[in-house]
């Protein structure tokens, strides 16, 4: 009935429904019960029904534990762990699952999965990927980075005992073909005499070259778009440092490049170093558009808008116009300004105006002479 402190069946008569119940159902299943009671009252003697639940029911031990001897849990449960009834697997056909795509599954359906006839049931480790699984999400081929490499753990037999039907299949041999290819290393581990590291950005590639450089040893990088002619490629002389050097080509084309380093020994023997770059963008970004269309193409504007092609710097400054001629006749200004000039003579004296300066001296003659 599931409720806290209550027996362990619905029906103690007749030992049926409840806890019970579900220990019975787990064993005929081949799931294995231990009980393990932690208390004064763990003891064996006044745990009866639990006893029968573990050990005939179950299929498994009970183990009663003092409180004051709590210590002894761990070695009872790793003791537990290692008895034969849980070692013992029974073998089922299942179909794994595809739980995560990852290069493992590269051109696997789910629908074409063929089936296994058993495996080592385990817990996935700690960041681990469950590439695929059984129907419980138990892990079949699980893949974890160990280093610089990676570890694959398959848990099925590949000698035809469970997988006759899986390695007969396509679908199987393709998975373990991926399998492989994917725990081989991208690079090769061997040490190498010359190392490059390439750094991208956007049309440049910078390439840091580590080797080490005898008198008279030269470096020399290679950059060639594979399926351009020979001719057409990039050839870079970079100076030669003790152990370091430095380059950079320019990718203008979308394409995959070649980028091949030579270190060519003073004694004329050549140590070469290979690898690949790839360079794409969208058609809206290309800026090296057609020369000859925007040629084209400005001088057809150019002659639409009653212009003309230039095809020299220097001749865009030929027709500007450097200074501007314009013929002015003083003598009428000046017959002007003669006449009003005049005229301010003849108001002047025949009004008597004042200057400011005249008003000012003549407030003070009347000041001084009122205070005579």
């Amino acid at each position: 009935d599931g409720q806290p402190g209550d027996s362990l069946w619905t029906d103690a008569a007749a030992e049926t429904g409840g806890y019970g119940e579900a220990i019975r159902t787990n064993k005929n299943n081949g799931i294995t019960c231990s009980i393990v009671n932690i208390g004064e009252s763990g003891v064996p003697e006044q745990n009866a029904d639990l006893v029968k639940a573990a050990e005939e029911i179950g299929g498994g031990h009970y183990y009663g534990v003092a409180a004051n001897n709590i210590g002894q849990l761990t070695s009872l449960m790793a003791s537990d762990l290692k008895t034969e009834e849980i070692t013992q697997y029974k073998a089922e056909e299942f179909t794994p699952k595809i739980a995560t795509s990852t290069s493992v599954t590269n051109g696997i359906s789910q629908s074409d999965m063929p089936t296994l006839g058993g495996y080592y049931g385990t817990r996935l480790k700690t960041k681990a990927t469950a590439v695929l699984t059984d129907q419980y999400n138990v892990p079949v081929y699980a893949q974890w980075k160990y280093g610089k490499g990676k570890v694959g753990s398959f848990m099925c037999d590949l000698n035809g005992t469970w997988s006759a039907k899986f390695l007969d299949s396509e679908t199987g041999v393709k998975i373990l073909g991926n399998i492989v290819s994917s725990l081989f290393p991208s690079e090769s581990i061997k040490p190498q005499e010359i190392s490059v590291k390439m750094e991208e950005d956007n049309y440049s590639t910078n390439l840091s070259i580590f080797t080490k450089i005898e008198e008279g040893d030269k470096v020399r990088v290679t950059v060639t778009r594979v399926g351009d002619d020979a001719a057409n490629a990039q050839v870079i002389e970079p100076a030669a440092a003790e152990g370091f050097s430095r380059a950079k080509f320019v990718t203008r084309e979308a394409g995959v490049y070649e980028v091949l380093v030579d270190k060519i020994k003073a004694d004329g023997s050549t140590v070469s170093y290979k690898t690949y770059r790839a360079f794409s963008y969208s058609k809206e970004f290309d800026e090296f558009v057609d020369e000859d269309a925007a040629k084209l193409l400005m001088k057809n504007l150019a002659s639409g808008g009653n212009g003309e092609e230039v095809t020299e710097a220097w001749r865009v400054y030929e027709t500007f116009v450097r200074s501007i001629h314009k013929e002015y006749d003083p003598r009428i200004p000046m017959a002007i300004v003669a006449i009003v000039l005049f005229l301010l003579d003849v108001a002047v004296r025949k009004f008597k105006f004042k200057w400011i300066h005249e008003i000012i001296a003549d407030k003070k003659e009347k000041r001084l002479a009122r205070e005579k």
